[in-house]
């Protein structure tokens, strides 16, 4: 939590505590949150879709990229994100030959 905190408060090693985030963590999520933490807000909306195209099912990753991107004003692209999901489980449309 001081992380966070230090990051909010701006503190000149927050880049560094990104970099850090980046080379050791394995997780897209852990990453979207450290920089959303950090106020980079639009590399945080890329890694929360990073994360969300490998667990889809995650609810939380779903909340926390779809308030990120209202607190953007991009709530129309975080629709259409999900939208795109929803086709992709869905399977190939039967009607259109399977396109």
């Amino acid at each position: 939590e001081y992380a966070a905190a230090a990051a909010r408060a701006g503190e000149p090693w927050r880049g560094s505590m990104i970099d850090a985030a980046r080379a050791s963590s394995p997780s897209t999520e852990r990453l979207a949150r450290v920089l959303e933490i950090a106020g980079e807000a639009q590399a945080a909306a890329e890694a929360y879709r990073d994360a969300l195209i490998d667990a889809p099912d995650s609810a939380d990753l779903a909340n926390s990229y779809r308030r990120l991107m209202a607190r953007l004003g991009r709530e129309q692209e975080a629709d259409a994100f999900f939208a795109a999901i929803a086709r992709r489980r869905a399977g190939p449309d039967p009607e259109s030959g399977g396109a």
